[in-house]
């Protein structure tokens, strides 16, 4: 995969140190179907760590490695990034899925512990210049609900969140207004990446509609109203 135009070598390019890491190696975003990577693709990547890791799994209690749930393992590997690289820009996307892939019910393990980091986080200051996204790939997929008319739309419709720096958000109110509008539009994670680049080339977001023709739309821009599937 590695010939691919990924966007965090744009980021790179420009001068961010980059990082990627996810927490199931079986079924990796560029490994369960494709062949991953030949060589490193991010500065920080962190699936030589879990490919041992797990090999040590069977010796500790459920979700722990040693005496430390695995979760905080990767939040604290984020923040970590932070301190290793204090005045450097950062790009980083991390995936965990152990909890949540085949149930809802192991989610609430980490719940204290997400907002205590991003918590903590917000109150050092690493937020303050830091675009935070929290997603998921898809819904329910594997419960009993999927079997449902409203499972089918719960697996299509996957959790999004921005959260911006308040002085963004003050310098650039038109485009949080369109972020917002557009959470009643149908957006695809296309757009993720197309609203990436824009932040990556940011000039001056404030306004304009999107092109209806593209694949992927801006969300920092207006989505049409009318954008369906085809």
């Amino acid at each position: 995969m590695d010939s691919f135009p990924w966007i965090w070598n744009k980021y790179k390019d420009i001068g961010y140190v980059t990082q990627f890491g996810e927490d199931e190696t079986r079924s990796g975003t560029f490994q369960l179907r494709m062949l991953g990577f030949e060589n490193k693709p991010t500065d920080v990547y962190w699936r030589t760590f879990y490919l041992e890791a797990e090999n040590h799994y069977s010796k500790f209690d459920k979700y722990c490695l040693g005496n430390k749930p695995r979760h905080l393992v990767m939040l604290d590997g984020m923040r970590d990034m932070y301190n290793v690289y204090p005045d450097v820009p950062k790009f980083s996307f991390m995936w965990h899925t152990e909890y949540s892939h085949e149930t809802y019910s192991a989610v609430q393990h980490m719940d204290a512990d997400l907002y205590k980091f991003l918590k903590d986080m917000n109150e050092a200051g690493h937020l303050d210049n830091t675009l935070v996204m929290i997603l998921s790939d898809h819904g329910a997929r594997f419960m009993t609900l999927r079997h449902t008319a409203q499972g089918k739309l719960e697996e299509r419709m996957p959790f999004m969140s921005f959260r911006f720096p308040n002085w963004f958000q003050q310098k650039y109110p038109l485009a949080m207004q369109n972020l917002k509008d557009n959470v009643k539009r149908l957006t695809t994670p296309f757009d993720i990446h197309e609203t990436l680049k824009e932040i990556y080339n940011f000039t001056s977001s404030q306004g304009g509609v999107n092109n209806d023709t593209l694949r992927g739309m801006n969300l920092l821009k207006s989505v049409p109203s009318e954008r369906s599937c085809k």
